[in-house]
């Protein structure tokens, strides 16, 4: 099909071939990415400490970036730039994380959590022993490497995906 005739194609007409020809067998060699499910606000720390509960008080000209979501994910969620070094290795200084906070926070997850008289959530990993839960820092270096979830800690949302900026 020449370029020209390639415009004129409606979109939907496009996606049902590729469809088609995947059904089929066909391939053309072309590994496509994940669908997008929504676009999702780059906000700031202090901003995810009240997102929940006052989202509205984060207007949409106080949100400058967005990023699309290539997982199944809330209304509700949002993304954060990942700071310092308490989850290095895993996770690195200016990498983006997508928060949930519609998930459940299950055993290992990595999850933002909210100690009492902070107005900063903080970024850990959800340990379960028992009836008790921990917030550990994966950089065992890191001060306060483990906090244990006791009353007054809320958690905020649970990671769900992780992107690196290019």
């Amino acid at each position: 099909m020449a370029i020209a005739q390639w415009l004129q194609v409606p979109y939907s007409d496009v996606v049902s071939e590729r469809t088609a020809r995947r059904k089929r067998g066909l391939h053309t060699g072309i590994e496509y990415g994940p669908a997008i499910q929504r676009h999702l606000p780059l906000i700031t720390w202090k901003q995810a400490g009240v997102w929940v509960a006052n989202r509205d008080a984060v207007l949409p000209k106080d949100i400058e970036v967005s990023y699309p979501c290539p997982v199944a994910c809330s209304a509700e969620s949002f993304v954060l730039r990942v700071r310092g070094p308490g989850m290095e290795p895993k996770f690195k200084s200016g990498e983006l994380i997508f928060v949930d906070p519609k998930v459940e926070a299950t055993d290992g997850r990595y999850v933002l959590a909210m100690t009492a008289g902070s107005d900063e959530p903080i970024f850990k990993q959800i340990v379960f022993e028992g009836s008790r839960r921990f917030l550990k820092s994966v950089n065992s270096a890191f001060p306060e490497p483990i906090i244990e979830v006791v009353e007054g800690v809320q958690l905020k949302g649970v990671i769900i995906f992780r992107g690196e900026p290019v």
